[in-house]
This record gives structure tokens, sequence and C-alpha cells, in this order.
């Protein structure tokens, strides 16, 4: 007696179709993130040291215009009271 049942079916995942013609190189382990940083610290140092020197000689200029503005208004000052007769 021959009855038309199904064949047996196996519930195991496919096997995985391998590549014969390329082969897979294997990653290296490397550090992870931590390489890029280790590139970019020399940048970050000669960036810190070009802003350092930026904002010196800026705030170098800012103090000297004070300076001289300060002197020019003094001059005036003495120029206006020699003119008077008020000064001693």
């Amino acid at each position: 007696m021959a009855t038309n049942a199904p064949p047996a079916t196996n519930n195991s995942p496919p096997a995985p179709a391998t590549n014969t013609k390329t082969t897979a190189k294997p990653k290296k382990k490397v550090a992870g993130s931590s390489v890029s940083y280790a590139k970019n610290v020399p940048l970050l140092i000669i960036t810190g040291i070009f802003l350092f020197f930026v904002l010196y000689y800026l705030l170098k200029a800012k103090k000297s215009d004070e300076e001289r503005l300060k002197r020019k208004i003094d001059a005036e000052i003495r120029k206006k009271l020699y003119y008077t007769d008020d000064y001693y």
C-alpha cells in the first residue's frame, strides 16, 4: 500500500553557502577607535599651541591700544589744565 506522504523534514537551518573563489582575510585585532585618537593627538597639541599664541598676541595688542588711548587722554587733560588758571 503506497501512500503519498510528504518527505521527512529536518528543522535544522540550511548550511551556509561557501564561496570558493574568494577567501576572506581574517580581521586584525586592534585597539578599536583609540588608534584614530592616538593619530590625532599631535594635531590637537599643535592646534592648541597655535590658538594659545593667537590669543596671547590679540590680548597683548588690546592692552597696548588701551595704554596708548590712556596716554592720549592724559596728554589732553594736561594740555587743558595748562591753559587754565587752575594749573599749578
